[in-house]
């Protein structure tokens, strides 16, 4: 994760004129405080270190493989990364996968996902858009749903990842991991 770490270290404007979504999204405009997308730019998220957690939530139990613990200690490690990343440049970490949530994830219905510039605000990023936010590729193809979340579903949002968070804890001490 060296390109953020600069993009932070160096204040760093982006600018997104195409594409940033994946670890774009998740590390290099999450680590600027100056980030402009441009008319037509697409800026989505589909998951990060936490995706885990929720992709075993969209599945029945018989459906979820019970990972190996080098798979487990590689994803903690991750986990722990990210985490000091997202704590590090002040944006909440939950931007990553709040698409995936229950609730959220069944109204899905594009690849990526973003919110609302409000939204974007409150998890601590600084977007600016060049115009309206796009949703589509430039071949037409709908790609990113914008999610606008009022203040009172964020801070629910954000409980509800806590509980999921201090269960999948309590999972794994359980487990000896």
């Amino acid at each position: 994760m060296r390109s953020p770490w600069l993009v932070y270290q160096y204040e760093l404007k982006v600018i997104v004129d195409k594409v940033c979504a994946s670890s774009c999204a998740n590390y290099i405009a999450t680590a600027s405080n100056d980030v402009m997308v441009k008319q037509g730019g697409l800026l989505g998220w589909h998951g990060g270190a936490l995706q885990p957690l929720y992709l075993s939530l969209q599945q029945s139990k018989n459906q979820v493989d019970k990972s190996n613990i080098k798979d487990e200690q590689f994803i903690a490690k991750w986990r722990q990364a990210e985490l000091d990343f997202f704590n590090k440049v002040k944006v909440n970490q939950i931007v990553t996968v709040i698409g995936m949530m229950p609730g959220l994830h069944d109204k899905r219905d594009a690849q990526l996902f973003s919110y609302d510039q409000k939204t974007l605000k409150r998890l601590g990023l600084h977007i600016a858009y060049e115009g309206e936010q796009a949703t589509h590729s430039s071949s037409g193809e709908y790609v990113v749903q914008i999610f606008s979340l009022s203040p009172e579903v964020l801070d629910l949002l954000l409980i509800q990842h806590s509980k999921i968070l201090e269960q999948e804890k309590l999972g794994l001490l359980s487990q000896g991991i």
